[in-house]
């Protein structure tokens, strides 16, 4: 491979992981503060993997897209920032209760 397609397999990464995640991102951060009774991991999960699944079918039906499960991961994996990273966080500072996650922010 030469320089030139090494820098385009490199932007195409680069683009599709940035197209998968940042998008999904607030997702994990605005639905809980949304609706306060999808606060648990387990909800966040399932209604984010749903709204996933809709819009990955949606592509797929109309063909305005392509129907990739790395998109479904990546996607997922955005959705879930918000409650890993708030976990792990809690556990760092040495929190006993995970405020961050029963308050939605």
């Amino acid at each position: 491979m030469n320089k030139n397609q090494v820098e385009k397999v490199i932007w195409w990464a680069l683009k599709n992981l940035l197209g998968n995640l940042l998008p999904f991102i607030p997702f994990g951060f605005l639905l809980p503060i949304a609706y306060p009774r999808i606060k648990a991991f387990f909800k966040v999960f399932l209604v984010g993997m749903f709204a996933v699944l809709f819009i990955e079918i949606f592509q797929y039906m109309t063909r305005l897209g392509s129907f990739d499960i790395d998109d479904i991961i990546l996607n997922m994996v955005a959705v879930l920032t918000k409650i890993v990273g708030c976990g792990l966080g809690a556990k760092v500072c040495g929190y006993k209760n995970y405020q961050c996650l029963r308050i939605g922010v």
